[in-house]
């Protein structure tokens, strides 16, 4: 049950994480510059958030961040099948959850980011996301008949006692990104990556480091204090 537990807690950390960071737009910097071949990205086992390992509940072939040529990137986070096991098989959502009480995550965190965004209509408010951010839920069919249970759960905070959930659930980022190259206090260079739209005037809250190791393969690597977030991932 502990295990269980911190499956839960890991995919509703993931999507906090994930939000809270993007939603913080990035400035357009000088001298900043993409890669010159599409280079893709594992991710690592030296990826947590709270503490918690992430890489073994996520999809291998389908987890990863893809940074291209003309200033785009991707990054998914996909829940492997051993994650819908648990929830389909060990976990009895309506137990789980109990009476679900989102007030206070809408009030501190989604209607201040995104005004407009309701839970009476998940779908249209989850496209607010999408096109403020480039950011989706990805593997749900809004039409199953299981999802709409789900959501009507989210929305009511009661969950019926059966509910199938998909593979291959997961967040899915698509948008800008820029490569700048700084140097630190003691004269060492290095490369940050700045994820966001380009606004005058603003900071990121999402940024990487971009390295590269002794066998020629390039690291991503970010940390998140304040969600105690680590960022690992390594070029395949």
């Amino acid at each position: 049950m502990k295990i269980i537990k911190k499956t839960i807690v890991v995919i509703l950390l993931i999507s906090v994480a994930t939000l809270t960071c993007l939603s913080l737009a990035s400035c357009k910097y000088k001298d900043e510059y993409y890669v010159k071949k599409e280079i893709k990205f594992a991710i690592s086992s030296g990826t947590t958030i709270m503490d918690i390992p992430i890489s073994p509940l996520l999809s291998k072939n389908s987890s990863g961040i893809t940074l291209r040529p003309n200033g785009t990137m991707t990054m998914k986070f996909i829940f492997n099948s051993a994650v819908s096991y648990i929830l389909n098989e060990q976990v009895n959502i309506a137990t789980m959850v109990g009476d679900l009480d989102l007030s206070e995550f809408m009030d501190s965190y989604l209607n201040p980011l995104f005004p407009g965004f309701t839970l009476d209509d998940i779908p249209s408010s989850m496209k607010i996301i999408e096109d403020c951010l480039g950011m989706r839920l990805s593997g749900l069919d809004y039409d199953s008949p299981d999802i709409a249970a789900l959501l009507e759960g989210v929305k009511t905070g009661v969950f019926p006692d059966n509910i199938t959930i998909p593979d291959n659930i997961g967040l899915e980022y698509n948008g800008p990104y820029a490569l700048k190259d700084m140097v630190d206090v003691d004269g060492n260079p290095y490369t940050i990556l700045y994820m966001g739209k380009h606004e005058k005037n603003a900071e990121s809250y999402m940024f990487m480091q971009l390295s590269k190791e002794d066998d020629g393969k390039n690291t991503l690597d970010s940390r998140v204090e304040f969600l105690n977030f680590n960022l690992a991932a390594k070029e395949v």
